[in-house]
């Protein structure tokens, strides 16, 4: 009787209980099958490593606040009441970006100072802000331009499709 539960400990570790019309029943599982299980767990691993290592946030840049704009949106009680239009220049390149809050009680960027130096990062079409007490906003590029010494970086209020 010992040898049987022995073996049965043995044979129920590469099987697994079935419920059948007729009860339960003990089935075995083919080895590829869990081998099957094995690989797929594994590749799951390796690219939610990859995703992770992806995902990585570009560095912080110096850049200089040279303008900032604000306009009344119109939007009902509970959405923010204001977007902001800021130019930000990054070495050699001068941007134009809009940063919209959702809601009113979202962030507002009346705390940062035209002429100081900010802290920003470029992900393709945005560029992330560092709020002076933590954290980041986003923010949408709508314009990009090599500053050069013969004329001005481009400001909010300007008309962009008459720049040059």
């Amino acid at each position: 009787m010992p040898s049987s539960i022995f073996a049965g400990l043995i044979f129920s570790a590469r099987a697994s209980l079935t419920q059948t019309a007729f009860g339960p029943m003990l089935t075995r599982v083919p080895l590829r099958c869990r081998m099957a299980g094995a690989m797929w767990r594994a590749s799951l691993v390796l690219l939610m490593t990859l995703v992770t290592f992806a995902a990585e946030k570009s560095p912080y840049q110096a850049a200089q606040l040279i303008d900032m704009n604000s306009t009344a949106t119109g939007a009902g009680r509970a959405r923010a009441q204001y977007s902001f239009c800021m130019a930000v220049q990054v070495n050699d390149v001068s941007y134009l970006v809009e940063y919209w809050p959702t809601w009113s009680g979202s962030y507002q960027p009346t705390d940062l100072i035209v002429g100081d130096q900010v802290q920003v990062r470029i992900d393709g079409k945005h560029m992330y802000v560092q709020k002076p007490k933590g954290g980041e906003f986003k923010t949408l590029i709508l314009r990009r331009e090599r500053a050069t010494s013969d004329h001005a970086p481009t400001k909010c209020g300007e008309a962009v499709s008459n720049r040059n």
